[in-house]
This record gives structure tokens, C-alpha cells and sequence, in this order.
């Protein structure tokens, strides 16, 4: 008589691919502008990277609304350094980017109830603005 076959289940503990491994430095995001909402909720605008002379970077516009400490990533591009954000009102945030740039992700909401509004703006190139304009921040009207 045959008997069944037998299974071995092995678990492999492996670190969250966002821990940060020892003797990672801070320099795999840096944060290249921060722009407050009259409530005081905070859009940035960031690089992250990683991979070593082989990696990868890309450009974020990340929200944090003022009663939430996690961020909301709502646009993520490549070669887009001259980012402009201005806050409309307390829940509304327009972001302005040349249209020539790749965008990975956008959404058109950010906070946990997707209370806040964001607005994408194409703005025609304006050349090679890699790393010359690291954007700018308008104050809501």
C-alpha cells in the first residue's frame, strides 16, 4: 500500500522590503521641497533610489494630512525636477509637471477617507530641468 506524500512547510522570516538594512543611510530618500496646506497637512516632493551603480530612482509627491501620520503617495515620475505644487485650500492640491515626463502612478485623492483632491497639471517642457529646478511651492490663494 502506498502512503499519501508527505508536505514540509517551511517559513522564511524575511525583513519588509521598507526596513532599513544596517548601515543603510537616509540618502535613499531625499526630500527636495515640502509644502504645508493652510491646515497644516504637508505635500513633499522626493527622490527615492537604491540599487547601488545599477540602480533605480524615481521622483514621489507623497501627502501627509494633518490628523494622519502616514503619507499618501499620489504621484510617482521619472525625470520630473521641476514639480509644482500649490495648494488650493485645506483638501486641494494641484500639481503641475512637463508633460514629457513618465508617469508610474497618479491619484486623484489622498487621506485615509479620501477627503483631499489632487489636481495634475501637464505644463509643455521647458528643455533639460534635470536637478537645474527642484520646483516650487505656491500658498493656497
Amino acid at each position: 500500500m502506498l502512503s499519501p506524500p508527505r508536505c514540509l512547510l517551511l517559513l522564511v522570516s524575511l525583513p519588509a522590503c521598507s526596513q532599513a538594512r544596517p548601515g543603510q543611510a537616509e540618502s535613499d530618500k531625499k526630500t527636495l521641497l515640502e509644502c504645508r496646506a493652510p491646515d497644516g497637512s504637508i505635500a513633499s516632493f522626493f527622490i527615492a533610489s537604491g540599487g547601488g551603480a545599477a540602480g533605480w530612482a524615481y521622483e514621489h509627491v507623497s501627502v501627509t494630512p494633518k490628523a494622519e501620520s502616514v503619507p499618501s503617495d499620489v504621484l510617482v515620475l521619472k525625470g520630473a525636477y521641476d514639480v509644482h505644487m500649490v495648494w488650493q485650500n485645506a483638501t486641494t492640491l494641484k500639481i503641475q509637471v512637463p508633460e514629457d515626463v513618465r508617469i508610474d502612478h497618479w491619484q486623484s485623492w489622498f487621506g485615509r477617507s479620501a477627503q483631499g483632491r489632487i489636481y495634475l497639471e501637464l505644463l509643455p517642457p521647458r528643455g533639460n530641468t534635470e536637478l537645474a529646478d527642484s520646483g516650487s511651492c505656491a500658498p493656497a490663494a
